[in-house]
Order: C-alpha cells, then structure tokens, then sequence
C-alpha cells in the first residue's frame, strides 16, 4: 500500500488555510511532515485525516487555550493591553452562548 503525499500549498488548499497556517501546525506538532530534503516537506494523507478528527474534537478548554494563545499574541503584537482584554471579554461571551446553546439542543434531544 502506497502512502499519498501532500505539499504545504495542496494541504493549505485543502484544509482552506493559509500555507502559514500549515506551517504552524506542522511547528506545534498537530500536523506531521516529513522533511525530504533541506527544506522540502510532505505531508501524509493519514496525517490530514488525523488533523481533522483532532480538529473536530477540540474539547471546549483546548479551543481556549488556543484563543488564549492567539490573544498573548495579539497582544504582545499591538501593546495595548486594553484592545486584548476587550477581545478576550467578547470571545468568553461568544463561548459561553455557544454553549448554552449546544447544551439547549442536547436537551431538546
């Protein structure tokens, strides 16, 4: 059985990414690659698949982590902490209705 391989550019395309994106997960190991040679990478279909379902089971706690990672960020880009502490307030809202909501569907089930 022949393994299928992907460029950054094909997986960005395929995941609906920017190739930087990619490029991060393969970095933060949640997407795997294999180094060809020098800079050369491909990434395995398998490795797409495995991506997605991790992806799709995100628990509620790994989503704010990584909002809280992006905000740091953010935040340390900006330097306005006032800027960040307003995003992070909307984002925790959002969640939260979020939430409930899913908690009202289960419910209705």
């Amino acid at each position: 059985m022949t393994t299928e391989y992907y460029t950054v550019a094909q997986v960005a395309k395929k995941l609906q990414v920017q190739r930087a994106t990619v490029y991060r997960l393969i970095d933060s190991g949640r997407l795997q690659a294999v180094k060809l040679s020098g800079k050369l990478l491909r990434i395995p279909a398998q490795a797409i698949d495995q991506y997605a379902v991790l992806k799709v089971n995100m628990t509620c706690e790994e989503l704010w982590k990584a909002i809280e990672l992006m905000l740091a960020e953010l935040q340390a880009r900006l330097k306005n902490k006032d800027v960040t502490q307003a995003l992070l307030q909307s984002v925790a809202i959002t969640l939260a209705n979020a939430a409930e909501a899913s908690n009202d569907e289960e419910s209705e089930e």
